[in-house]
């Protein structure tokens, strides 16, 4: 994610090179590693979606993809349909399932959050070149739509009504990488209507009363306000203002 602001495509090279030299899960790619070191740690996440991502982008920025390397991320993406079900991306039960990493998932479900992701790794697999079938892409990004509430706003997955600010990252994605909105007006501005905040920001993630979750949702009893439990995290909280403003909502100075 930082790497989206540094646009220097020698230097995330470098970076994304880290996390696609020769490692121990081939074709997945590591959530963590230790750049000194060959120590990796492998999550059924969004990493090799997001490394989808970032490949494309270089490749926007001049870095073209040689035949060898394709095959490679063709695999890449390979992995990652081995989790779609009719246009969705199907998150396995259990925890270090995406950022949001504590939150223990009893069943697989469809998170917004990864959904969105998964939308825009297949317009970045597209960009590159790779196969997909056609109408894929568009099948995605309507999975991504239809994970909404009744009140028209995105909800944390398709099993919980949750608010939960990234949600919206994958429309973040979609706008800044690619110039193309995946979700409605109505949808972006609904979302961001309801999201609840502290003094700082957006409360990271709620139910859909406003209240923190249960402490026995998480691996640990992370307590109201606590870390992934209702507390503001920045960096989701400025990409959802920025879709927001990007869908018409006025600028907001205050907030920034």
């Amino acid at each position: 994610m930082t790497s989206l602001a540094i646009n220097n495509p020698v230097v995330e090279q470098h970076l994304l090179g880290n996390f696609t030299r020769e490692n121990h899960r081939y074709p997945q790619l590591p959530t963590n590693r230790l750049f000194a070191s060959n120590r990796e740690w492998y999550f059924d996440d969004e990493s090799t979606m997001l490394g989808l991502v970032w490949r494309a982008k270089l490749a926007d920025m001049g870095v073209n993809l040689g035949s060898s390397e394709k095959g490679i991320w063709q695999d890449r993406l390979d992995w990652v349909q081995q989790h779609s079900e009719d246009g969705l991306y199907v998150t396995p039960k259990g925890t270090e399932r995406s950022w949001f990493d504590t939150f223990d998932f009893p069943q697989p479900d469809v998170l917004a959050y990864n959904q969105g992701i998964y939308a825009v790794s297949l317009l970045s697999a597209d960009r590159l070149g790779l196969n997909i079938q056609p109408g894929q892409v568009q099948e995605a990004i309507s999975g991504y739509n239809k994970l909404s509430h009744p009140s028209g706003r995105l909800q944390f997955s398709q099993r919980y009504d949750y608010k939960e600010v990234s949600s919206l990252f994958g429309e973040y994605l979609g706008v800044t990488q690619f110039g193309q909105s995946l979700l409605g007006t109505d949808t972006v501005l609904a979302t961001v209507a309801t999201f609840d905040e502290d003094k700082n920001g957006y409360k990271i993630v709620t139910r859909s009363d406003g209240g923190f979750l249960d402490l026995s949702e998480f691996n640990r009893p992370y307590q109201p306000g606590d870390y992934h439990n209702g507390a503001e995290w920045p960096f989701f909280s400025a990409v959802a203002q920025v879709v927001a403003e990007s869908h018409g909502l006025a600028h907001d100075v205050k907030f920034w």
